[in-house]
């Protein structure tokens, strides 16, 4: 991926990245990590991936998806996990996210390691 360009996400200054996958708009709002679109799809607002203070207790999201196959109202709920992960041929302390996303009748979940100092490091989707 690379950055491709500086761009408002929501009410705050974030980055649009491209890479084989798709576009991504993301931007830091306030202790939030948030994406306003990942790989074709839009959220509005935009859906939290990650919350530096490490909340103990779910976060829940509430708007709309638009996907090239469909718009629907959806409902989210991210939690955090301190947990240790493979990273550069070694085992390393890591902070896995949560995304449970509930859209129509789509149920899509997304695993995302995130390692201090280095960001995003793994990522897993699974759908239905």
């Amino acid at each position: 991926m690379r950055v491709n360009r500086r761009i408002a996400v929501d009410d705050v200054s974030g980055y649009e990245l491209t890479g084989p996958l798709g576009t991504a708009r993301l931007a830091w709002h306030g202790p939030r990590l948030v994406a306003e679109t990942l790989g074709g799809t839009t959220y509005d607002p935009p859906i939290p991936l990650l919350d530096a203070r490490l909340p103990q207790t779910p976060l829940m999201w509430n708007g709309t998806v638009a996907a090239p196959a469909f718009v629907s109202e959806a409902n989210a709920t991210l939690t955090h996990v301190a947990t240790d992960t493979i990273f550069a041929s070694r085992k390393t302390a890591a902070v896995e996210t949560v995304l449970k996303l509930q859209a129509g009748r789509r149920r899509i979940e997304l695993d995302s390691w995130f390692v201090d100092g280095v960001g995003l490091v793994k990522q897993e989707e699974r759908t239905d």
